[in-house]
């Protein structure tokens, strides 16, 4: 195996044991974008719209308010303003969907791994997580596991090497 090939299975395995922190940073972003789109839908049912004084109008005097399509300028200013919260929560609802997906994603990537991780030597999978989980170093591993340092790379190169089968064999499927 190339030294490529190793690292792009040593990422996929940093991948596999951050997965849980990414989703729940995501659903919290997703968390935090329904507030959001909850505040936009308060503001428009309570009608909560501020309208500056119109900046054309020279005095205070009495006057007929005329414009081409019938509407004040209260009015195109309140629809104006209706508008852009409307476009904004669509927006939001839009990304929510996009996490939603990236969510769906990362589960579908790692669930080949995760499925024959299960299967995995123990200590095959305990040296991975300090490895990949935890990033400890080699001498940090070989000292919690007692086991020498040539062993904890023997043990990683075997390790990746049956994960790298494992991919081969569902492309052949």
């Amino acid at each position: 195996m190339d030294k490529k090939e190793f690292k792009r299975i040593e990422k996929r395995i940093y991948n596999y044991f951050k997965r849980d922190k990414k989703i729940a940073a995501l659903k919290h972003k997703i968390d935090i974008l329904a507030k959001q789109i909850e505040q936009i839908d308060k503001e428009l049912r309570e009608c909560n719209i501020s309208i500056d004084i119109e900046s054309s109008s020279p005095s205070f005097e009495e006057r007929v308010q005329s414009s081409p399509d019938g509407t004040s300028y209260a009015e195109r200013e309140v629809i104006r303003i209706t508008d852009l919260k409307l476009k904004r929560k669509l927006s939001k609802e839009i990304e929510i969907e996009e996490i939603k997906e990236e969510i769906e994603n990362i589960e579908l990537d790692n669930s080949i791994l995760e499925y024959n991780l299960q299967y995995i030597n123990e200590e095959w999978y305990k040296l991975l997580e300090l490895k990949y989980k935890f990033k400890k170093n080699e001498t940090q591993i070989s000292l919690e596991m007692n086991i020498s340092q040539s062993q904890v790379n023997k043990i990683k190169q075997k390790a990746i090497a049956d994960i790298r089968r494992w991919e081969e064999w569902r492309k052949v499927e």
